[in-house]
């Protein structure tokens, strides 16, 4: 974009000189060659309307890269979580296979839970065991 000056005659050029009342044009390199003509107060309008809307976009840049190492903070804590997740799984499909050989030697399992009171009662089916804030004790007889 270029700025030119335009002298309408002498009295135009000596109120440029008095830059609170001159007239600017301001020209822009188009395929139309629009001109624009501005006072230097509305000139300056611009340029202070041009400078909020950089300000604006460099604060919406800002907030865009802060969004952006958020999100790979929380997509790398997700990582983490599927990896204790996947390690969480393999344990358990490890104790049940290790229960259930268990079982399969020891046909008898029998299981004593103590409740809250401290009574001490049979359980028949060990395999059915909710420990549900209760001390569970399995015995092998």
């Amino acid at each position: 974009m270029r700025f030119q000056m335009v002298n309408k005659d002498n009295q135009t050029e000596k109120r440029r000189q008095r830059v609170s009342s001159s007239e600017v044009s301001v020209s822009e390199d188009s395929q139309d060659g629009a001109f624009i003509k501005l006072t230097v107060t509305e000139y300056q309008a611009l340029i202070a309307k041009l400078t909020t809307i950089k300000d604006r976009d460099k604060t919406r840049n800002r907030h865009i890269l802060n969004l952006e190492a958020r999100l790979d903070e929380a997509q790398l804590e997700i990582q983490t979580l599927k990896t204790k997740l996947h390690d969480t799984n393999t344990f358990v499909a490890v104790t049940k296979k290790s229960i259930e050989f268990t079982q399969g030697e020891h046909d008898e399992l029998t299981v004593f839970r103590t409740s809250r009171s401290g009574t001490t009662k049979f359980e028949d089916t060990p395999t059915e065991i909710m420990c549900t804030g209760s001390t569970s004790r399995f015995v092998l007889v």
